[in-house]
Formats: structure tokens, C-alpha cells, sequence
């Protein structure tokens, strides 16, 4: 795994209590053959990057790596959604035609939307960057972090300590408008547009996006043991609080959900979106209401805090208040990583015969032919001239211990390139190896053809 793959934000959010993990590998009924994709006849890899916030690297997991509370498999009880997956698809590739690569996880606690391209001062860089090339399936949970939602917990459960913003009489949460509002601002179009360009940047031609959303976190007071209903609170919460989280929460994961829903229609770049509502399920991904993988089926045992029956997938309030409270447990990443596995399975992944063609070993030396596939480092935005184009470039094959950058220069200064254009197809030759005074080298190449 590269070094940016590697590099994660730091920022730790959310709150966990301790709580029994149970597993339900070893209960759950195998994928039916009938749910696998149609007509595959040969073996196909299919790449994935799991990016996202900490409902997607695992945070709520009793061992995880740092900095970024991820739960990567490698220990056996701390494995995170996406893994899960994985690991439940990898059982039936000989039946799909297809080989799922194990996910490289670079989802990270705190991350926000924009972290996906950026890395905001972080030390730990972007979550993606075009050198890492594009992939057949990027998975991720994203939203949460952008309305603050840790800070509005934290808030809901540690009044009468400073909070975020005012709330409404009897309440300790911010109040339901100003949540409402965090939700009208961050997502619809600002995350639409989100969606768009990492189907246009990182993911391949006819790809997928699997878009996973939240837990309501608590559950229904009329529902919680009968103590908690007499002492109205639970985990810290009020019942009026709960309330309107639960109502804010579903507001987050219906926005969330329409927001994919849009940008699906568009079909950006071929890539196909899907949206997996893990507490109600979706008609649309073929998920009962009343399948017992989600948090909350029409029928049957429910499963987040509070719940009757002891049986919650969360975490609650605990001593681990900066990582693992009000995340899933394994018992919750094991539920969310089956949904999962049973929605990617019905995709269609013809993506994987349409990935770029393999090009030949390169040589970093002046005069050397160059042939790679690169993406405009942004922010730096290419320098036009009257003749020329010259952009600064993370190029898929150049060694990034080697050179920070490549320079190309293009003689057209009409080239359309945009921060959606993605990864291009540079062809030309390598004029030139600059060095700052700082001691980093990039290479120079002055390209004959560049193909968005």
C-alpha cells in the first residue's frame, strides 16, 4: 500500500460504551448463487478504496490503528464494514466470476467530504489522490462530519457544558433548525457535486460507488426498558433529545440518499451509485424491511441503543468518549458489511475489462519516452500562456520517494482541464529533472498528446 494511501487524518470524533461484540459471521445464512452477477464466465479483479468518515473505518472497534481509529480486518474481532464485505464476497467469487481485491481502507475518524481530495493541513493528506489511480469500486460513509454530528452528541449528552449552538426549550441537543439547516447547507448540491467528481476522479469508467448511510443511534422511548422510560434518559439522552435525533438522523440519511439518487440519473463518467439505508433497508437494492441485518427491521429484534432485549449494535456513552461511543460495534460493522456484500454482489462490474491498458516499465532519465497515466495536483492550478499549457501533475507510475511531481507542458493552451477532469493519458518525453532548494525533484516532460 502506498505512503498516501497509508496517510490518514488524525482528528478523533465521537463518543462509545463498552459493550459485548457478537458476531454474526457464523450465524448468518451464505449469499444465495441467484443473487450473484449474471453471465460472469471468467475471473475478474475488481479493485476497492473504502474511504470515508469513522462509521466507515471502524472506529467504534475494540482494537483499531492509529491515528485513525481503523478497524482493518487484521485483528479478528475488529474488522470494519467494508472488510466484512470483502471477506463475505471473496467466499463467492467462484461463483460471480469476479475477485475482489481486499479493500484498501483509508477511511478515517473525523474525515469530512472534501478530505476525500484534500487534506486540509492534515499531515495525513487526502484519502485519495490521483496517483493512487482509479478504482472499480469506491465504498464510503460521508456526511456526518460535515454537519458536525459529534459535536451536536456531544453536546446532547454533556449539557450543562458548553455546546455548539443554542437549543430549544427543555432540550440539551442544538436545536432541530439549526441541525436542519447544517443538513439544507453541507449536503444537496455541495455533495452532490461531491459525488460527481469522485465518480469522474477516482473511480473507473462504468464503476461503482456504494454509498453506505448511518444508524438512528437510539431508539424509539416508547421502545427503551421501562426503567429508562420512568427516569426519561438513556445514555445520556432525554427522551425529547432522542427524539429529535432520531428525526435529524433520518433527515441526514433521506438527504444523503436523494443526493445519490441525482447523481445517479447524471451517470457520471459511466459509474453507477447506490445507496444503502442500513437502519429501514431500500426496496430499490432488493433489502426487505423486515431483513434482520438492519438496525431497525419492520419485524423483529431491533438493534440500536436502548433497544428492548439488550441486544444493541452501538456503542453508547463510555470512557472511551473521543473514539468508540455512539459507533457500531462488531455486532453493527458485521450487520452493515453483510447489507453490503448482498448489494455490491447484484452490480454490474464491467468496469474491470475497461481499466486503462498496461504500459510499459518507464525510465526516469532526460530523454526518456514518457507514457503514464496523471491527474493535476490541485490546488495548483495549470499556468496558461499564449502557445503552452503547463500543469503540475501526480503521475500513476512515477515514484512519489523519488519525484514530488511531474511538470507537464502541453502545446495547447485550449486543453479544457478542470478539478473533475481526473486522470489523463500523457504521452511525450522527459526533458528536464528540477530540484528546489529544498531538495525535492520532478521530473519534466514536455508531452506530444494528452488525452482527458
Amino acid at each position: 500500500m502506498s505512503g498516501h494511501r497509508q496517510r490518514i487524518v488524525g482528528r478523533a470524533i465521537g463518543l462509545c460504551m463498552v459493550t459485548s461484540c457478537i458476531s454474526l459471521i457464523a450465524t448468518l445464512s451464505p449469499l444465495s448463487s441467484q443473487n450473484m452477477v449474471a453471465g460472469a464466465t471468467t475471473s475478474r479483479t475488481i479493485t476497492w478504496l473504502a474511504a470515508g468518515d469513522s462509521y466507515a473505518s471502524g472506529a467504534g472497534l475494540p482494537v483499531t490503528t492509529s491515528p485513525c481509529a481503523q478497524g482493518t480486518g487484521t485483528n479478528s474481532t475488529s474488522a470494519t464494514w467494508a472488510v466484512v464485505a470483502a471477506q463475505r464476497l471473496g467466499t463467492e467469487s467462484a461463483q460471480t466470476g469476479l475477485h475482489f481485491n481486499a479493500p484498501d481502507v483509508v477511511a478515517c475518524t473525523g474525515a469530512v467530504s472534501g478530505q476525500f481530495f484534500n487534506s486540509y493541513g492534515n499531515s495525513s493528506g487526502a484519502e485519495w489522490i490521483p496517483s493512487m489511480g482509479r478504482f472499480d469500486l469506491v465504498t464510503f460513509s460521508f456526511g456526518g462530519d460535515d454537519i458536525n454530528f459529534s459535536g451536536i452528541i456531544s453536546q446532547c449528552v454533556s449539557q450543562p457544558l458548553p455546546g455548539i449552538a443554542k437549543s430549544d426549550p427543555h432540550h440539551s441537543c442544538p436545536s432541530d433548525a439549526y441541525i436542519r439547516g447544517l443538513i439544507s447547507r453541507k449536503l444537496g448540491s455541495q455533495y452532490q457535486n461531491f459525488l460527481t467528481k469522485v465518480a469522474n476522479s477516482a473511480v473507473v469508467s462504468g464503476g461503482n460507488i456504494v454509498v453506505m448511510g448511518y444508524p438512528e443511534l437510539i431508539d424509539l422511548p416508547k421502545f427503551w426498558p421501562k426503567i429508562f422510560q420512568h427516569l426519561g434518559f438513556c445514555q445520556g439522552i432525554g427522551t425529547g433529545d432522542a427524539i429529535q435525533l432520531r428525526g435529524d438522523a433520518g433527515a441526514l440519511n433521506a438527504a444523503i440518499g436523494n443526493d445519490v439518487a441525482v447523481v445517479n440519473t447524471a451517470h457520471p463518467n459511466g459509474v453507477h451509485l447506490t445507496f444503502i439505508n442500513p437502519v429501514s433497508g431500500d426496496s430499490a437494492n432488493s433489502i426487505s424491511p423486515s431483513d434482520p441485518l438492519l438496525f431497525e427491521p419492520s419485524t423483529g429484534t431491533r438493534h440500536e441503543l436502548c433497544s428492548p432485549g439488550n441486544d444493541s449494535w452501538m456503542n453508547g456513552l463510555s470512557i472511551h468518549l473521543q473514539t468508540r461511543s455512539f459507533h457500531p460495534n462488531q455486532a453493527g460493522e458485521t450487520s452493515m458489511g453483510e447489507l453490503a456484500a448482498t448489494v455490491i454482489a447484484r452490480l454490474s462490474f464491467e468496469s474491470a475489462a475497461k481499466s486503462p491498458p498496461p504500459l510499459p516499465k518507464p525510465q526516469f532519465t532526460i530523454g526518456s519516452a514518457f507514457n503514464d497515466y496523471c491527474g493535476v495536483a490541485w490546488p495548483s492550478a495549470p499556468l496558461l500562456t499564449s502557445t503552452s499549457i503547463t500543469m503540475t501533475m501526480s503521475c500513476n507510475s512515477v515514484p512519489e520517494n523519488r519525484f514530488l511531481f511531474t511538470e507537464v507542458i502541453f502545446g495547447d493552451p485550449r486543453l479544457g482541464v478542470t478539478p473533475n477532469t481526473g486522470l489523463m493519458h500523457v504521452v511525450g518525453r522527459i526533458v528536464d529533472i528540477a530540484t528546489s532548494q529544498y531538495g525535492f525533484h520532478e521530473l519534466v516532460v514536455v508531452a506530444s498528446s494528452v488525452t482527458l
